[in-house]
């Protein structure tokens, strides 16, 4: 499987950014075990832990 390109709102700007270059078998794994899936904005230069509601977005799309 190649790499998966999700959205996710960075907190401080609240703008949707386009997180790149995520291995799905690293994501499923993540979402198994509960560990964080780290999200980044370019303009703010932040980072974070994607929400709740943003990983249930992400297994959504995995099943696809």
């Amino acid at each position: 499987m190649k790499a998966v390109a999700l959205l996710s709102e960075c907190p401080q700007c609240g703008e949707e950014r386009l997180q790149h270059g995520h291995d799905p078998d690293e994501l499923v794994r993540a979402l198994l075990t509960g560990d964080a899936i780290e999200a980044y904005c370019m303009a703010c230069n932040g980072r974070w832990e994607m929400s709740t509601a943003e990983r249930a977005d992400v297994a959504r799309e995995l099943n696809q």
